[in-house]
């Protein structure tokens, strides 16, 4: 086993058995859970509730490839991020271990952080009726700073979208880093194409509830946020929409695939 683990969190978390064998997800009773990018619990450690969160590969590759790696870093990488942006004063969670287990040739790979309790993720809070116009036009500011934050620290976001931004306490923090880098500086490329996933997400998962017209009043309202100085804004926008514009068709066959193979992993599940 590796682990990089909180120096005054590490008592703490050997007394709950987290990181003992088997004492992360495997067989252990959480209090809450759900399915993202990996499989994800929230235990509860002395007086608080940390989350725990198994590394599960994403997108077509989930229904292809084990749920295990062939190298262990990957928790680790992210713990590294968390460390530099947090170091800076930016609203993402709090890292408390990253472990990693051998099983064969494989590793087994979870990370723990600290919950960010009450928060909610910014795509149902964008949904219809869920707060009042005046909210809804602070919390897109507020994700545009973030988002702009995030990119002026030289973070490059591997799955930048609406539900990886997580409202709390009137910020918008930005989580699951997992295959993110960093660099000194992070090119206008590299933003516009982390910018163009926030904006194909949005179009999928909102744009048939809120219709084009409110969508495209919440993304100038964030990108305006994002780049203040008009010039440059509008250079920016004319490029996230051309590099939509040429994936568009690529990722609607790639969403076709994806639920194709997630109805026959079920139908293999029933005839279990």
């Amino acid at each position: 086993m590796l682990a990089l683990v909180r120096e005054d969190r590490m008592a703490a978390l050997i007394g709950a058995g987290l990181l003992e064998r088997g004492g992360l997800l495997e067989g252990r009773a959480a209090e809450d859970s759900y399915q993202g990018r990996g499989s994800t619990a929230i235990v509860r450690v002395g007086a608080e509730r940390v989350v725990v969160r198994r590394f599960l590969p994403g997108g077509l590759f989930r229904f292809l490839r084990p749920s295990s790696f062939a190298t262990p870093e990957r928790p680790f990488r992210e713990v590294e991020l968390y460390v530099h942006l947090r170091a800076r004063g930016f609203p993402t969670l709090e890292p408390l271990a990253a472990v990693a287990r051998k099983r064969g040739a494989r590793w087994i790979l979870h990370l723990v952080t600290r919950e960010l309790e009450g928060a909610r993720e910014l795509l149902a809070l964008l949904l219809p009726e869920a707060i009042s116009a005046a909210e809804r036009r602070a919390l897109l500011v507020a994700a545009g700073r973030s988002v702009r934050r995030l990119h002026d620290a030289g973070v490059w976001h591997a799955d930048l979208h609406l539900k990886n931004l997580l409202c709390c306490r009137g910020e918008v923090y930005v989580i699951d880093l997992d295959r993110s880098r960093r660099e000194v500086e992070l090119s206008r490329g590299a933003r516009s194409h982390n910018l163009e996933r926030l904006l194909r997400f949005a179009r999928r998962h909102l744009e048939p509830r809120l219709g084009a017209r409110m969508l495209r009043s919440d993304a100038l309202r964030l990108l305006r946020a994002y780049e203040p100085e008009r010039a440059a804004r509008h250079a920016l926008a004319r490029e996230v929409l051309r590099l939509e514009a040429r994936a568009r068709w690529r990722h609607r066959l790639g969403w076709w695939c994806e639920a194709r193979l997630a109805r026959w992993r079920e139908l293999r599940r029933a005839r279990r």
